[in-house]
């Protein structure tokens, strides 16, 4: 993201559920001197934990303020076991 957004979470829950857990991201700044456009970019990653296989989880992100979430998106987590793909 820009530098200007210094800090970031994301809140996750299983899809058709009402509890949200949240997460505060870890941020780490990165420079590139040869980029023209955004040389100094902020970074910030999330572990989630608690995820069960093969489920749909809801997640929105936030840039800590907590007044102004993303819109919420959805992932499925990969199954337990492996199944064939065509």
């Amino acid at each position: 993201t820009s530098e200007d957004v210094v800090s970031g979470q994301v809140r996750y829950r299983k899809s058709g559920t009402g509890t949200w857990s949240e997460v505060a991201a870890t941020t780490a700044k990165l420079e590139d001197p040869y980029l023209v456009n955004d040389p100094v970019v902020n970074r910030h990653t999330v572990v989630l934990s608690g995820l069960e296989p093969g489920t749909s989880y809801t997640y929105a992100l936030s840039d800590r303020s907590k007044s102004d979430w993303t819109a919420p998106a959805e992932f499925q987590t990969a199954p337990a076991d492996p199944v064939p793909f065509s």
